[in-house]
């Protein structure tokens, strides 16, 4: 990796002194601002690769720095350290393309570290990419002025063709790398607002691969569509207040009720705004919908309701009534059984067998793998 520029903000000088401690050993160049006005300065005298600031300063806050920030050196990375999690902040700058990433403030020095090494990683790749992009522009240039040339070049022209057409490939999957980094983004802040959330949604993910092997789905990019839809299927409750988000479901008033009902929808909204995912926006959208008709937001029924959002129904049901997989034995069998009421009414009948298969195949493995200790 190519060196780089920090530039580290904070208002306490023992935090800005272990922050410069911890990155010196990783070879970049470290330059330290005790507030926004001086952080802004430095930004105007000479270019840095990443900006990490707290979020509470006196004068100016960390979102405000960077939206700053982002004007003068709009290619610099800007993350922010902060002590508690206001969500609609933290949406509304991810979403405003301000912030890469939320971190928790005190922060684990690991895994501070792998997030501003991955960070400069997306940022060579986005200047790889713009490298890339000039490549084909150059190239297909030279393609245009070919066509008007002698017949006798047309081998010559194929092969540039070619050329381009792999360096298109090259961009394209350059785009979906940087996609990854604003998905991780949102993940992000699912543990911020709650980690029994994330957690929901991680386990619920890990269990999508084998699923739609035992349906017989091959397209890689389908499944990696359900994986992130699942990672980020309840995206839309952290906006919801403690008082209903940890609240027992069954316990809820009617207007709370309606409150969580909504969270498809926005978690939609959110998505959808990242290029390339309207497939995984709309499964996240429909994750809650029946296949008799019965479901939210849109009563869409069987087929109507896209495989991805009906795995996610199965899926997320199992994993909230079993406790993310805490139940055994006899707890998860009567869990399993109320679900098999359910199939044809809420659940898709393949998807459901298709996860008794995966759960045996694991009891399986498991039981082997305590016979090989014994």
């Amino acid at each position: 990796m190519a060196k780089h520029t920090l530039l580290f903000v904070d208002d306490e000088e023992n935090i800005l002194k272990a922050l410069a401690r911890m990155f010196h050993r990783t070879g970049h160049e470290i330059v330290l601002a005790r507030n926004g006005a001086e952080a802004l300065r430095v930004l105007q005298e000479r270019p840095v690769s990443l900006i990490l600031s707290d979020q509470r300063m006196p004068g100016m806050s960390g979102t405000e720095l960077l939206a700053r920030a982002r004007e003068l050196q709009p290619e610099a990375v800007r993350i922010i350290l902060t002590g508690y999690a206001d969500a609609k902040a933290a949406m509304d700058a991810i979403n405003d393309g301000r912030v890469y990433r939320f971190l928790p403030k005190p922060w684990d020095d690991r895994a501070l570290l792998e997030v501003v090494e991955e960070a400069l990683a997306d940022l060579d790749l986005k200047r790889e990419n713009a490298r890339l992009q000039e490549q084909v522009r150059r190239q297909n240039e030279e393609l245009r002025e070919l066509n008007a040339t002698l017949e006798r070049r047309v081998l010559e022209r194929t092969n540039e063709l070619q050329m381009a057409l792999k360096l298109s490939e090259e961009l394209n999957e350059n785009l979906r790398k940087q996609n990854l980094a604003t998905i991780k983004a949102f993940a992000s802040l699912l543990d911020l607002r709650s980690q029994a959330l994330g957690a929901h949604c991680r386990r619920v993910a890990a269990l999508i691969p084998g699923i739609y092997g035992r349906l017989g789905m091959r397209d890689r990019a389908a499944v990696q569509d359900a994986v992130v839809a699942a990672l980020l299927h309840d995206i839309g409750k952290i906006g919801l207040p403690d008082a209903i988000l940890l609240k027992d479901p069954a316990h809820l008033g009617s207007n709370e009720r309606e409150e969580v009902r909504r969270h498809p929808v926005l978690g939609e909204g959110q998505i959808q705004v990242i290029e390339g995912l309207a497939a995984v926006a709309r499964a996240v959208r429909l994750h809650h919908e029946n296949v008799d008709g019965s479901g939210y937001p849109d009563g869409l029924e069987a087929d109507e309701i896209p495989l991805a959002a009906r795995v996610l129904r199965v899926l997320d049901a199992y994993d909230h009534l079993t406790r993310g997989g805490a139940r055994k034995g006899a707890e998860e069998r009567l869990a399993l059984e109320a679900m098999d009421r359910q199939v044809g009414r809420k659940f898709d009948g393949a998807v459901f067998n298709a996860l008794l298969d995966v759960l045996e195949e694991r009891k399986d493995a498991y039981d082997a793998s305590r016979e090989r200790k014994v």
